[in-house]
Order: structure tokens, then C-alpha cells, then sequence
């Protein structure tokens, strides 16, 4: 989910503050049924949205799918000689197949069946109108799918374990692609990632990320996440870079953010990567939130424009959904 506000409580990128759900079974199956009328790009539908949205939604999807290239190629060949973008988001050069394999997914686009879903299908990206669908947020409230959008100023929102990802109004006032220099750096005294002002408009690394492409794919690793066997969300998800680099193997598989980081700065050839730190020394980075090239999180002290975006759970219970 991605989320703006001036003055924010954090969870910049990818919180489940406040989950969007489909909830009527009967409506999931009859958009399934319609998928063959919505504009695609490959085996991705484009549900709801204006001529012009979906034109542009066109040619950022576009760029995504070749923009993973070359994260694709580096995570086939890490297995054996993992690249610095490879050792610093995942670790592990035992995990590079798995990593290789959720991003081939989201190249191809193939329709895959988390458990307990009640539709399937490929990725689907849905723009919701005012009264178009009733949605459930996490604390029980049924309300307005676009409402619920607009009062929690989330941009994206990846409504599991269906195929369905929402596109809320504020994903479109994002830029559309990430500019060209956007690569994180390191502050060798810190071991840290800076926070570059003003192109990160809310935390260390936050110009990688909010874009409406990396947006898109961050949203598309949780759908082909969920669909894993076995697996288990990580929560809370952390975005700010710095966090994300500090996870172990294990969680940065489960965290969506990673992926991001690692296929962005691979397309953007970045250099610039931290000293590696022992298991016990990522713990204290990861709770570190005061260094001085860190933007805290959980802050609700801190001015700008902040991005969220999530994975909600699918809830069965009555509602709507007028397409």
C-alpha cells in the first residue's frame, strides 16, 4: 500500500495500515469472468480505469517488464557469484533461485493459486471509482473502497490472496518512472544509507521506490509472494532501505521492499553498497532509528510526503462490487 500525508505516522511504502478487501464471493468470480474485456498488457487487466489511466498504466508496465531484466540475469547467476545488490537485500547466495523465480513470474505474468483464494488469475490492477465496491479495513469498518483511499491517502494495495491490486488516486500523482539518479549512497562513517535531500522526500532511499513502476512491481512481488507454499508475511514490512538491508536472509525473502531495492538498483547499475554486518549487527541497525542518516518510521513528528503501499487479506463477508 502506498500512502502520502504532510505531516505522517511512517510505514512509508509498504504498511497494512488500512486494508482494502473485496468481499463478496459471487463478485470476485463475475470479474474473473470479464477478464477477457479488460485492456491488458500480456496476461495483466486493467479493471475500471480511464482511457488515459490505462495508457499510461500501459507504458509504465511496459518499462517494468523490461526493467527486470536485468535483475533477473543477476539473480540466476547469484547463486554462484552473488553481485553486492544481491549480498546486500538477500544474503544468502542459497535463496537466489527463489528471488530469480518471483521475478521471472512477474515478467511472464502466469496466474498462480495462494492458498485460499477464491479467484484466481493474473495480476490485476483495479482503479476504484466512489460507490463502486464496499471494502473491509483491518479494524472491521465496511465502507467505500475509493473513500477509504482517499482518508487513509494510500496510493496501492495488494488485496491477498485474490489477483486483484488497487490503484487508489494518489498512486497516479506519483511520478511515473524513477529518475535517473536514483541510486542510494552510503555514508562510509555510518555504514548507512544517507538520506539524499531533497530526492528522498521521506526516508533513506525513498527516491528508489516512489514512482508509480516500482510501485507496480512492489505490489505484483506480494501477489506472487503470497502464492508461495508455505508462506508466511513478514510484518511490519519496513521500507526505508537502511532496514530493509538489515534484515536477515530469511526475512528479506518475505519483505516486499527488498525485491524492490535489489531490481532497482540493479537496473540503475548503482555501486555504492554498506560493509556487510553479522546477524547481531543487522539486529541493532534494524533498530536503529535515530542515526542521523535514518528517518524514523514510526515518527509522526516529521514533515513531507510520505508513499504507502500494502498487503491486504481478502475477507468473504457480504458487499459489493459494481463493475
Amino acid at each position: 500500500m502506498m500512502r502520502y500525508s504532510t505531516v505522517f505516522s511512517f510505514l512509508i511504502f509498504i504498511t497494512m495500515a488500512t486494508s482494502l478487501y473485496v468481499p463478496s464471493t459471487t463478485n470476485a468470480n463475475t470479474l474473473h469472468e470479464r477478464d477477457a474485456t479488460w485492456p491488458n498488457v500480456g496476461k495483466y487487466h486493467f479493471v475500471n480505469c480511464d482511457d488515459d489511466i490505462t495508457n499510461s498504466l500501459t507504458k509504465v508496465l511496459t518499462t517494468l517488464l523490461h526493467a527486470l531484466n536485468p535483475a533477473l540475469k543477476d539473480a540466476q547467476t547469484s547463486h554462484s557469484h552473488p553481485t553486492g545488490a544481491y549480498e546486500i537485500f538477500f544474503k544468502d547466495p542459497q535463496n537466489a533461485a527463489f528471488v530469480a523465480t518471483v521475478i521471472q513470474n512477474i515478467t511472464a505474468g502466469p496466474a498462480m493459486y495462494p492458498s485460499g483464494a477464491h479467484t484466481t488469475g493474473s495480476p490485476t490492477f483495479i482503479c476504484p471509482k466512489k460507490g463502486d465496491m464496499n471494502v473491509r479495513s483491518p479494524d472491521g469498518r465496511v465502507g467505500d473502497a475509493y473513500t477509504q483511499c482517499i482518508e487513509s491517502s494510500t496510493a496501492a494495495r495488494y488485496l491477498g490472496p485474490t489477483p486483484w491490486i488497487i490503484l487508489c488516486p494518489v498512486f497516479f500523482a506519483q511520478p511515473a518512472l524513477p529518475p535517473s539518479d536514483s541510486c542510494p549512497t552510503v555514508n562510509p562513517h555510518t555504514n548507512h544509507f544517507i538520506r539524499k535531500i531533497p530526492a528522498d522526500k521521506t526516508t533513506a532511499g525513498s527516491s528508489v521506490w516512489q514512482n508509480q513502476m516500482w510501485i507496480l512491481f512492489h505490489e505484483m512481488v506480494h501477489y506472487y509472494l503470497y502464492a508461495q507454499p508455505g508462506y508466511i508475511n513478514f510484518h511490519p514490512e519496513v521500507y526505508n532501505v537502511n532496514h530493509a538491508w538489515a534484515l536477515s536472509a530469511a526475512d528479506s525473502l518475505r519483505n516486499s521492499e527488498n525485491f524492490v531495492f535489489y531490481a532497482a538498483t540493479v537496473y540503475a547499475n548503482c555501486t555504492d553498497w554498506p560493509v556487510l554486518l553479522r546477524e547481531n549487527e543487522r539486529e541493532l541497525l534494524a533498530a536503529d532509528r535515530d542515526g542521523a542518516d535514518v528517518v524514523d518510521e514510526d515518527s509522526d513528528a516529521v514533515a513531507g510526503d510520505a508513499v504507502e503501499v500494502s498487503r491486504a487479506e481478502f475477507d468473504d463477508s457480504p458487499g459489493q462490487v459494481n463493475f
